[in-house]
């Protein structure tokens, strides 16, 4: 995760952890649109934090491979068996654990279940990023129950990612980590590129490091940011 220092998002994220881990209702999220660094997020904080861990879901993940990622993560020692084995050793070795659960948008109601219950029994603390629990298909009054659970322990437990949007936010945050030198113009026209979206800024940065590189070239100017830009665009269109 080359690039990443803590941002203002970062330590508001940090600061949601912490309040986690000492609540009575541990489950909180972190929202936010596509490429505002929900994942970047997510990554960084066990770096961070000794005892978090991370675990990524993929639509159409079962109960028993999401319970298998779990285990994997809190390092139980067997990570085979049934779903009810993998259930009862993830609850064993989950106690004041921050268990964060990436691209928590393809979980389903059961897998949901199975968190709340580490969360409460097992004295884990959930967040769980990118999730939109309202949009989730919950059809029936039973699915919609659990919804509801899973709604109150969050409560104001969560925080939402944005674009950066002011030049100096990605001065700090995305250029100057990496550049020594930069111009006025270089740095608006990176904005103007970017969005002030997370994952646009990284790719972007990425690839006028690469043009510099090549070109030997110690500052970032205008012309490597649009030079950049147009590389970008061109292989998005190949």
């Amino acid at each position: 995760m080359s690039g990443l220092i803590k941002t203002r998002q970062v330590r508001e994220a940090l600061s949601l952890a912490q309040q986690l881990l000492t609540s009575d209702t541990r489950i909180g999220r972190i929202l936010g649109e596509p490429g505002t660094g929900k994942t970047a997020i997510s990554k960084l904080l066990p770096g961070l934090m000794s005892n978090c861990v991370r675990v990524c879901v993929w639509d159409g993940i079962t109960q028993k491979s999401l319970l298998q990622q779990l285990a994997n993560a809190l390092t139980v020692q067997n990570e085979i068996g049934t779903t009810d084995a993998l259930m009862k050793r993830c609850i064993n070795n989950c106690a004041d654990k921050l268990i964060l659960v990436d691209e928590a948008n393809h979980l389903r109601w059961h897998h949901l279940e199975k968190l709340r219950y580490l969360a409460d029994e097992g004295s884990a603390a959930i967040l769980l990023v990118g999730t939109e629990l309202q949009t989730l298909p919950f059809k029936d009054n039973r699915t919609r129950t659990y919804l509801a659970q899973m709604a109150r322990r969050i409560g104001t437990k969560q925080m939402t990612t944005a674009v950066m949007t002011k030049i100096d936010e990605i001065g700090a945050y995305v250029l100057k980590p990496r550049f020594n030198q930069i111009s006025k113009e270089a740095a608006k026209q990176f904005k103007e590129y970017c969005g002030g979206y997370w994952g646009e800024a990284i790719e972007l940065v990425e690839a006028c490091e690469r043009i510099m590189h090549t070109n030997n070239i110690d500052q970032l100017t205008l012309n490597v940011v649009e030079s950049a830009h147009v590389s970008l665009a061109d292989r998005r269109t190949a």
